[in-house]
């Protein structure tokens, strides 16, 4: 799998690029990569809804859409299903947050972890297996995200321990909950995938 050419904002900034990975304080990005590299951002404080809307209808489906989320946040939608939309929302004060510690003229673009995620992923056979949900732990060194893709759609990162046995138990948790919420579908069958291999040899 390519690399995912993102930083991704959070307390700390987590970046993969040029050769060079690692985490990095927000005061310190200059240090590392000059005044003048423009960047793609991800942002993994974001929250999804699914939303039925009328695609054939464009007034009322973009009515419903922007009302799915309060002004106190930036949205993006994209259709998932036969008028069905997932709506991504991101904290206006989080995305001035970014602009304050990068610059505006260094942004590319910002986009929520799980899309940028999932766009990387789809380079892998094993992403969208025919029946299967995903469920994606991203060892970041210094905490795992847990992620659920279930075609186009997914879930609001989970943040956990890098505790092995730890990250284990709450995968289970993980999964029963989805299925919970997910009651409507037939029989979900989950394929785990990380990148690491510790986590991967202990599940």
């Amino acid at each position: 799998i390519t690399k995912m050419s993102y930083l991704i904002f959070d307390n700390e900034i987590y970046y993969d690029a040029d050769g060079k990975t690692g985490i990095l304080s927000k005061d310190k990005m200059n240090s590392v990569f000059g005044a003048a590299q423009e960047f793609s951002v991800a942002v993994i404080d974001t929250l999804q809804k699914q939303v039925a809307a009328p695609e054939k209808s464009p007034s009322k489906r973009d009515e419903v859409i922007a009302s799915s989320f309060s002004g106190e946040y930036l949205t993006q939608s994209e259709k998932i299903a036969a008028n069905l939309f997932q709506v991504i929302a991101l904290e206006k004060p989080k995305v001035a947050e970014i602009y304050k510690h990068l610059g505006f003229e260094r942004i590319k673009q910002i986009v929520p972890y799980g899309t940028a995620l999932r766009e990387f992923l789809k380079d892998s056979t094993l992403l969208f297996a025919k029946n299967k949900t995903i469920v994606f732990l991203d060892h970041m060194t210094n905490q795992v995200l847990l992620t659920i893709f279930d075609n186009e759609a997914f879930t609001t990162p989970r943040r956990l321990s890098v505790a092995v046995k730890r990250v284990v138990s709450e995968l289970t948790r993980s999964e029963e909950n989805y299925k919970a919420l997910n009651k409507a579908k037939e029989e979900i069958s989950f394929l785990i995938a990380t990148n690491s291999k510790e986590i991967a040899d202990e599940i």
